[in-house]
């Protein structure tokens, strides 16, 4: 009798049964229960990810879960209520809209943020190139991933662009190919210019037995005959070993005699010439 009397009396002014209520009720605690259960079980499973990233991505993620949760949670609770469900997923749409068109460039950046957490492309520290700058990933950003170069300068770039061009991931495989060229003269010994440079990139310890170096000629180029190089080494050693082999093969070529050859032009006269004093005569 008093429920009926109850909802009698809301019904006199308007409002929704009291059953209704009661339900709306349950959306709200329950939605807020389940809200604050999520950020929990979030970070336990943000930890168990291989991948180092910004606090700021998992406070983020944390507040677009619980909000979420509680957004629907409020819509059931307003449908409990009465008010048509059809109604509040319209506005609720438009709002969406109006969000999106105001933040899409942001929401590009972070939608690729995402990608990079979820299918692991690169991680902090790994050694990196993107959009032709080359270094060390020192944060990866909500919006943006932040690279020092070997200059120790640090470049941001945005995420969204990463994406959308070409990433190369030298930290993946543990060690990068160190590409060498150098050019010796026609008229030296081929073999034991080839041999000092396998005795070069033997002697350094940072260079790896396995894959092996690659030693040989890559082209008989207009000015003498180029030799490619190409040791494998770890990433923290890769501009290291470049300079020092480089140094280590202009004082052993000095030393066997083995000429590199710069860029010149032999000038050949055809016909007499003859040789004149200002006076013409």
């Amino acid at each position: 009798n008093l429920l009926a009397e109850a909802d009698e009396y809301l019904g006199t002014v308007g409002m929704p049964s009291v059953w209704n209520i009661v339900w709306a009720l349950i959306f709200v605690f329950a939605g807020r229960w389940l809200a604050s259960r999520s950020r929990t079980w979030f970070r336990k499973a943000a930890g168990s990810l291989d991948m180092t990233v910004n606090d700021s991505i998992i406070k983020l993620t944390e507040s677009i879960i619980y909000y979420g949760i509680l957004l629907i949670a409020g819509l059931l609770a307003l449908s409990a209520l009465g008010i048509p469900m059809e109604s509040l997923l319209l506005l609720l749409a438009v709002l969406v809209l109006i969000v999106v068109v105001i933040l899409q460039p942001s929401l590009s950046n972070l939608a690729a943020t995402i990608i990079f957490v979820v299918f692991k492309n690169f991680k902090e520290e790994d050694w990196v190139e993107i959009t032709g700058t080359f270094g060390q990933v020192e944060e990866l950003q909500m919006f943006a991933t932040v690279i020092t170069t070997i200059d120790k300068s640090t470049v941001t770039i945005p995420n969204g662009e990463i994406l959308q061009n070409k990433l190369t991931n030298y930290s993946k495989l543990g060690y990068r190919r160190a590409d060498m060229l150098f050019t010796i003269s026609y008229k030296d010994d081929l073999p034991k210019a080839k041999q000092l440079l396998q005795e070069i990139v033997g002697s350094d310890d940072r260079v790896l037995a396995e894959p092996p170096p690659i030693v040989g000629v890559q082209e008989l180029g207009d000015h003498g005959v180029r030799f490619t190089v190409w040791p494998f080494v770890d990433m923290p050693d890769y501009v290291a070993v470049k300079l020092a082999i480089s140094e280590q093969v202009k004082l052993r070529f000095d030393e066997a005699g083995i000429t590199i050859p710069f860029p010149q032009r032999d000038v050949h006269i055809d016909g007499e010439i003859e040789s004149r004093d200002r006076a013409g005569n």
